[in-house]
Order: structure tokens, then sequence, then C-alpha cells
């Protein structure tokens, strides 16, 4: 019986130890893999979809063009969030950027329940290079009531090179 007691103790006593000063901050990601082609006006005027112009893998979105960018838009899922007044303290992208000349850019917004948009923000990787790249912004106040979206421009294919939107993230203080 002292040995079972034990080792019901024992894990709890470490999660106990190894939980965050700050408690109440939450963070949620998501893969980019669930973000979704916006339409491209074409030269000609007439507008089609670039979902043929995106590929999804474990590194998340891409697009496969080799002329131009392509614009996602990724939803960001606040409906798990429980507490009654949350505050959104920070939202992040995580990506490669492999285009020497473009950027992985995207605009964080929330929008009333009118459409309305209520907060926004740009987000960018800043550079090209090896490793990945990840930008943060920290809302001040924002509430999450709303719908949320990331608006994202992937840079074309750059020499082989393909830049990828692996994760997107957003933190709480619930």
């Amino acid at each position: 019986m002292k040995y079972k007691l034990l080792v019901a103790v024992v894990p709890f006593a470490v999660a106990l130890a190894t939980t965050s000063a700050d408690a109440s901050v939450r963070g949620f990601t998501q893969s980019g893999v669930g973000c979704l082609a916006t339409a491209w006006t074409q030269p000609d005027g007439s507008v089609v979809s670039q979902e043929l112009s995106l590929d999804r893998d474990q590194w998340g979105v891409h697009s496969n063009r080799t002329d131009r960018s392509v614009d996602v838009e990724c939803p960001i899922n606040v409906s798990f969030i429980t507490s009654s007044q949350p505050n959104i303290v920070a939202v992040g992208i995580i990506g490669y950027d492999r285009n020497p000349s473009t950027d992985l850019t995207c605009v964080v917004e929330r929008r009333d329940g009118q459409g309305n948009i209520t907060y926004s923000a740009g987000l960018s990787t800043h550079d090209s290079g090896p490793g990945f790249k990840q930008d943060i912004v920290s809302p001040s106040g924002v509430g999450v009531q709303g719908y949320w979206t990331l608006h994202c421009s992937l840079p074309a294919v750059s020499n082989g090179n393909i830049s990828h939107l692996t994760n997107y993230y957003l933190q709480t203080n619930e």
C-alpha cells in the first residue's frame, strides 16, 4: 500500500513543482495546414481560387508558385477558451522564410459581430535564411470576444527553396 501511494504522490508533486509561476497564461497553437487559400484577381480581371497554388505537409502550408506570393486566411479558434473575461496577451507566427526578396507576412485581425475590425496588427519573419523565424505581437487589454483571423502572404518558391507558415498561436490570461 505504501508503494502505491508513493507512485501516485510523486508524479503529482513533480507536476506541482514544474508548474509555471504564471499559471493563468495559456497558449493555443494551431497548424498552418488549416489555412485556406484566398481568391486572386488575375491581370485580366477574372477571379480564381489559389488553392492549387498551395501545398500542405508536416511543415504547415506553403506556396508552390515561383512567380508570385500566395495569400491565405487562417481562422484562429477561440471557442475552447473557458474563462468568462480572458484577454489576448500574445499572437504569434512560426515559419520558414527562404525567399531572399519577400518576407512571410501576416496581419492578425479581430472582428465584431457586425464585421468591423476592432483590432489589427502586422507580423513578419523580417528576413530569410536557415532555421525557423518567429514574430509575436502583444495586444494590450484586447478581449477574446469576436472572430479572429490571420491573413498571410506566403512568398514564392525561390531557387527551389520553400517558405512555410508552420504554426500560429495565441496566448490568453485565463
